[in-house]
Order: structure tokens, then C-alpha cells, then sequence
């Protein structure tokens, strides 16, 4: 037990280090001695605990999202509300992740969380109107897609407005879309 926790503190330490270091350097220059300097252990304690600054980086998020967010929760609102509260509260740190050469991780991460979420939005609303499973599969990639390029233009600057406009245009549009396609699924060609 007490070895977990030092396990973990000693996880943190070196995230947190990550975290502080990508405030003034690129994600990609970053290397393994300037976070074990950073926060004092050895390069083997960073080697037990990650494979590589990318592996780091990853576990970070994810604890980051753990503690946020109930992807398995039928709020999907509430779920897109917290993300957006983190994306803007870390705007610095997440553009980093994605100017990095693994961006395309961040946003597999961020798909398949989503996608969680989105399925369960589906499911919950094919209650009143039954929908094949290949079709909540289709659209729930549909869905999950659009919302990834959407926050991650948001992200980057492209599409420029408050994270309370973006969740209002994000839930109302899919809302509206949800119901229409839940309307329409069956008439699209196969």
C-alpha cells in the first residue's frame, strides 16, 4: 500500500514536471533528463513509471480526464461542459500536446472517450425509436469525428468563441441532428 502511493506520488512528481517544462518548450524537444532534473529522481525511476515523454504525456491527460469526467455517465452535456471547462483551463498545455508530432494520439484519446459518451446519447435516445446497432455504430463515428475537429479547431484558435457559445452550438446541433437522424436512418442507402 504504501509503496502504491509512492508509486503514484512519485508518477505525479514527474508529470507535474512535464506539465511545468512544456510552458517553455515544445512537447518534441523535450527530453527525459530535463524532467527527472526538473523534479530531482533518477532517470530510472522515470523509465519504472513510462516508456517515453509521450507515455508521460498520455497518463497525464487520462488522469486528468479520470478526474473530471464520467465518460460511462448518460450526461453527455455535462460530460462535453467538463471537457470544454479543461480544454479552456489548460488551452496551453493541450496546444502543446497538439503541436507535437503525436497530436493524432491526443485526438484518438479524446475520440474514443468521446465516443463513450456519444453512444450511450444514442442509445439512450433509440429507446423511443429502435436503431440497428450498425447504425448507432455510423453515427456515433459521425458524431464523435465532427466533435473532435470542432474542439480541436477550437483548441487551436480557428474557431474563435467562448466555451459556453461552442457547448450551446455543440448540444444544440447535435441534438438536432440526433433527432433528424434518428428519423431518417433507415431511408439512407446501405
Amino acid at each position: 500500500m504504501a509503496s502504491d502511493t509512492l508509486n503514484r506520488r512519485t508518477k505525479l512528481m514527474l508529470a507535474q514536471s512535464l506539465r511545468r517544462i512544456m510552458k517553455t518548450k515544445k512537447l518534441d524537444r523535450i527530453t527525459i533528463a530535463d524532467v527527472v532534473k526538473d523534479c530531482g529522481v533518477s532517470r530510472r525511476a522515470f523509465y519504472y513509471h513510462f516508456s517515453d515523454i509521450y507515455d508521460a504525456t498520455w497518463w497525464m491527460i487520462e488522469e486528468d480526464w479520470e478526474a473530471l469526467i464520467d465518460f460511462q455517465a448518460d450526461d453527455w452535456r455535462g460530460n462535453m461542459r467538463e471537457l470544454l471547462h479543461y480544454f479552456e483551463e489548460n488551452r496551453d498545455f493541450v496546444s502543446a500536446v497538439l503541436e507535437s508530432s503525436q497530436s493524432w494520439r491526443m485526438e484518438e484519446l479524446f475520440r474514443r472517450k468521446l465516443n463513450e459518451s456519444v453512444l450511450k446519447r444514442f442509445e439512450k435516445r433509440s429507446a423511443e425509436k429502435p436503431l440497428k446497432e450498425s447504425d448507432a455504430e455510423l453515427l456515433t463515428q459521425y458524431f464523435t469525428t465532427s466533435l473532435t475537429a470542432t474542439l480541436g479547431g477550437w483548441i487551436r484558435g480557428t474557431i474563435k468563441c467562448s466555451d459556453a457559445r461552442l457547448m450551446a452550438l455543440v448540444y444544440e446541433s447535435t441534438e438536432a441532428a440526433v433527432t433528424r437522424m434518428l428519423e431518417t436512418i433507415g431511408t439512407l442507402p446501405a
